[in-house]
C-alpha cells in the first residue's frame, strides 16, 4: 500500500506546482514582473506585527491598522525605486530575466535580514486568549472593561464571561 501513498503524493505534489506556475504565469502576464520576494515581504509584515504586539501590548487585529499601511508604502516604495528599472528596456522577453534576479536577490536580502534580528527560533502569539494581558489592558472588543475580570474584582478569571440564555 506504499505505492498508493506515493501516488497520492506524487499528485498532490504536482497540484501544488500546478497552482505555483499558474499564479505566477498570471502575476506576469499581467504585470510583466515576476516577483519573487512578496512571500518574505509578508513575513516581514508578520515580524512588523509581532514586534508591535511583544513591545506595545496591543491587540494583534489592532497591529493590522499600523502594519499594512507600513507595507503598502514599502511595496509601493520597492515597485517605483527598484522593480520598474528592470521593465525598462528591450521588449517583454528580455525584462524576464532582469526581475528575477532582482526579486531573487531581494529575497534573499530579506531572509538574511529577518535571520539575524529574529533569529530561526519560532514565535508565537496569544492571540486565541481572550484573558491575554492585552485584553485585560485595554479590555474586551465589546467595550466593556470586565470581561475578563472575576466579578467584584480586578483581577482577571481566566475565562471569558457567560452571557444568560434568552427565555422562551
Amino acid at each position: 500500500m506504499t505505492w498508493v501513498n506515493d501516488v497520492v503524493q506524487g499528485l498532490l505534489l504536482g497540484g501544488l506546482y500546478a497552482l505555483f506556475a499558474t499564479g505566477l504565469s498570471l502575476v506576469f502576464g499581467v504585470m510583466r514582473l515576476v516577483n519573487l520576494a512578496h512571500g518574505d515581504l509578508s513575513i516581514v509584515a508578520a515580524f512588523l506585527a509581532l514586534v508591535a504586539v511583544d513591545h506595545l501590548g496591543v491587540n494583534p487585529l489592532v497591529t493590522l491598522a499600523v502594519v499594512v499601511p507600513l507595507m503598502f508604502v514599502l511595496g509601493y516604495l520597492l515597485q517605483r525605486g527598484l522593480l520598474n528599472f528592470t521593465l525598462r528596456g528591450g521588449d517583454a522577453g528580455q525584462a524576464v530575466l532582469p526581475s528575477i534576479l532582482v526579486t531573487f536577490g531581494l529575497a534573499v536580502v530579506v531572509q538574511n535580514l529577518l535571520l539575524e534580528v529574529f533569529s530561526a527560533d519560532s514565535r508565537g502569539l496569544e492571540a486565541g486568549s481572550r484573558c491575554s494581558p492585552c485584553w485585560s489592558r485595554w479590555g474586551c472588543w465589546w467595550g466593556c472593561s470586565c470581561c475578563c475580570r472575576a466579578p467584584g474584582s480586578g483581577a482577571p478569571s481566566g475565562r471569558p464571561p457567560t452571557t444568560p440564555r434568552p427565555r422562551g
